[in-house]
């Protein structure tokens, strides 16, 4: 009877762990790496993980920042490599199509997260009918401005090119950096010639695709050389020394109100009102030749992917569905000040350069960068991860034979 009695105990401890065990989440923690510069976008991330590990203990989130932004693609390429890819991975697939090719990217086509964008927002992230990953914010590439400072010399929002560098003499003459750049950071050098090449791709969409298939060069495109001189010209008009300044020192010395403008992209608006919540500022897009030219880069800005071996994907679908909630959205948006990418949420009384940025995007005088035909891997590393701050950089050759450098070592990539 004992020993009867002994089994039944063993029995019932044995059914009881198999049922708790079966009813228990195993635990998960999900690597994430970004390269998110801002403050206030590292805080709405970390907040999205605190909420869902709140309600799934289990569900772990560690988040590491690669601090240099060149280093993140191959460090990325370096731990798939590896066999230890990263969980959920920052970045648009319009920039990792060779990642997306070669298998390294989770296909997210299904997932309940989805219906919060519109299709034509997913299309950017949409390769062969299946989409690879999930926007959070949009962006554009402009120029910040001191309202104050224009109007203390009188100066208007610029329509063409010529008035900007009208501009910018004026500031010069009277002893006032016109613009803050950050060039020791190669990328922002990058970020600033974007401005100008998008307009290109406004008028010539096929222009890398036809480079890239080896129809055509950058040397038969007259708008790319003038692209070069207009960046020049007006790197030639900031005070200071770029090259010696980050990215955090240029909009600190904008904020700062020693220098009256700032190129750069929307994701800095929130740095810019931390560090002056009072001050008087404003965006508009760098003007073309033709005021009829003119257009920003518009982006799904902040955006993240998924790898194909994560063995975590329930931890990620939660982290996603909730980034994807209202109160996701808003988290975002109020920490950040930025355009949230999901549909039916919006700011309440947004920043002055929040407002200016969703006025861009109403007038229609922008670009889609996701779905326009651009460079990726290896042909994206060396035209904005190299050239472009190089050419600026040494200005010991002239336009014409940087060109002629950047075509061969593009044809070299393309025919090895």
């Amino acid at each position: 009877m004992k020993k009867l009695v002994g089994a039944m105990i063993i029995t019932a401890m044995l059914i009881s762990m198999l049922a708790i065990g079966a009813g228990a989440e195993d635990p998960a923690t999900v690597t994430i790496f970004h390269h998110m510069g801002e403050q206030a976008k590292r805080d709405a991330l970390q907040a999205w993980c605190d909420a869902v590990n709140a309600e799934n203990p289990n569900y772990n989130y560690e988040i590491t920042v690669i601090a240099d932004p060149n280093e993140y693609r191959p460090l990325i390429k370096t731990k798939i490599a590896a066999g230890d890819p990263v969980d959920i991975m920052f970045g648009a697939a319009r920039d990792y199509s060779d990642m997306i090719e070669a298998g390294n990217i989770a296909d997210l086509t299904g997932m309940p997260y989805l219906s919060a964008y519109d299709q034509a927002i997913l299309d950017g992230f949409t390769f062969d009918d299946k989409v690879y990953g999930i926007p959070v914010d949009f962006g554009l590439i402009m120029v910040f401005y001191n309202k104050d400072i224009f109007a203390e010399y009188g100066l208007e929002v610029p329509k063409t090119y010529e008035e900007f560098m009208a501009i910018c003499n004026t500031l010069n003459e009277n002893g006032v950096n016109p613009l803050a750049l950050g060039f020791k950071d190669g990328w922002t050098a990058g970020v600033d010639f974007m401005m100008e090449w998008y307009m290109i791709l406004a008028q010539e969409p096929d222009m890398f695709k036809d480079i890239e298939a080896g129809e055509k060069t950058f040397a038969d495109y007259p708008a790319f050389r003038r692209a070069m001189e207009r960046s020049r010209e007006r790197f030639a008009l900031a005070t200071g020394n770029p090259f010696g300044t980050d990215n955090d020192q240029s909009i600190q010395m904008f904020a700062s109100g020693k220098a009256a403008m700032l190129p750069n992209g929307t994701w800095s608006v929130a740095t810019v009102r931390d560090l002056d919540p009072e001050g008087n500022y404003g965006l508009f897009a760098l003007p073309a030749d033709n005021a009829d030219d003119t257009a920003a880069r518009l982006f799904t800005d902040d955006c993240f992917m998924v790898s194909s071996q994560t063995p975590h994907m329930d931890a990620v679908t939660a982290l996603f569905n909730f980034a994807t909630s209202a109160e996701g959205a808003n988290i975002w948006a109020e920490k950040t000040a930025l355009i949230p990418a999901v549909k039916g949420v919006t700011l309440e009384n947004p920043d002055e350069m929040t407002a200016d940025a969703q006025a861009q995007i109403d007038s229609g005088k922008t670009i889609l960068a996701d779905t326009a035909y651009q460079f990726t891997g290896q042909l994206f590393d060396i035209f904005f991860g190299k050239f472009s701050p190089d050419f600026l950089a040494n200005d010991s050759k002239d336009i014409d034979t940087w060109i002629a450098e950047l075509d061969a070592e593009i044809a070299s990539a393309i025919r090895p």
